[in-house]
């Protein structure tokens, strides 16, 4: 499993993965995402990041951060596609992209990420690598976090 930028050479694998229908209303389709990334409407960094096994792309991923704070940065758009899940990628990826976050930007002290309250597969994924449920509720999602 490696992470990969994702560029004008491999956004259009990008577009192809697809999460299953009754996962659609947790997390943000990689066509919303990849919009995000090329208008900022937070006005701060979105790099989208492809999730790789081997050459094919398995997964997607933003990271984001307000451009007035350098010590935290956010996962958005976190997703496997549906013909990988329950593979072991979820896991290896979010492993993956903590390290890269803490490589990137040395002066990142906290990861930030949000969660619908229903999602228990994510949330279990998320607190068995740490993140903390801080009980704030962003734009109808639960905020968690992860000190680093």
């Amino acid at each position: 499993m490696n992470l990969r930028e994702v560029t004008k050479e491999n956004w259009l694998g990008a577009l192809k993965l697809e999460v299953y229908p009754d996962q659609h209303a947790f997390v943000p389709s990689v066509t919303v995402c990849l919009a995000k990334a090329y208008i900022k409407p937070e006005n701060g960094l979105v790099v989208p990041f492809g999730i790789y096994s081997g050459e094919t792309m398995v997964g997607f991923f933003t990271i984001t951060h307000d451009s007035n704070r350098m010590d935290r940065f956010w996962i958005n758009g976190f997703q496997i596609d549906k013909n990988y899940q329950r593979k072991g990628y979820g896991k290896a990826a979010l492993a993956g992209i903590i390290t890269l976050l803490q490589k990137l930007y040395p002066a990142c002290r906290t990861v930030g990420l949000t969660l619908a309250h229903h999602n228990e597969v994510a949330r279990k994924l998320y607190e068995s690598h740490g993140f903390v449920n801080t009980g704030t509720v962003y734009e109808g999602e639960t905020v968690y976090l992860l000190q680093l």
